[in-house]
């Protein structure tokens, strides 16, 4: 998806979704020559969890999640490290702070014709009121210099929220 945008069919070299004809492509990587480092964060969804989890206090909270990441050719050559992270807002007053944040990450392979599953499971803090789900892609050393032109994307996501061991909710 572009930020603010649709996700797309395909981008302008013919990387393909995984599934479907939508997917998400990340905004290019950010380059930071001091440190030879380039990154992209893009939340992706904010989630309101107060009418869910309302009167449910005494019982455990989970999100589970699952997205595939893929990175189309470039010339930088060096695998990107993805992540998905989950920050825990609890707001109070109007004013909002974070009770909790996961980061779960994988390293891709240089071929962008296979997509690379990344799942995880994050117990939400109790007093929770909303769930920020970004997606985030990075790459360290000099090939985080030169120029991306491959893109880098998500594809498949998927937001469950399970209440105790019982109901589980797709989001």
């Amino acid at each position: 998806m572009e930020p603010g945008g649709a996700p797309e069919r395909s981008d302008r070299a013919g990387h393909l979704p995984l599934e479907g004809d939508r997917m998400i492509k990340l905004a290019k990587l950010s380059i930071d020559v001091q440190t030879q480092s380039a990154e992209s964060s893009e939340a992706i969804r904010i989630l309101d969890l107060r009418e869910m989890t309302r009167g449910k206090e005494d019982m455990s909270v989970w999100l589970n999640t699952s997205v595939y990441f893929n990175q189309g050719v470039g010339i930088a050559h060096g695998t990107t490290e993805f992540s998905l992270t989950l920050h825990a807002i609890q707001s109070t007053d109007g004013a909002n702070r974070s009770i909790g944040h996961k980061e779960s990450k994988l390293s891709s392979d240089l071929n962008p014709s296979t997509w690379e599953e990344l799942s995880s499971e994050f117990e939400i803090p109790k007093g929770t009121d909303y769930l920020v789900v970004a997606l985030n892609a990075r790459k360290e050393g000099s090939q985080a210099l030169l120029p991306d032109f491959g893109g880098h994307y998500a594809d498949q996501l998927s937001l469950n929220l399970v209440l105790g061991d019982q109901k589980t909710i797709p989001l």
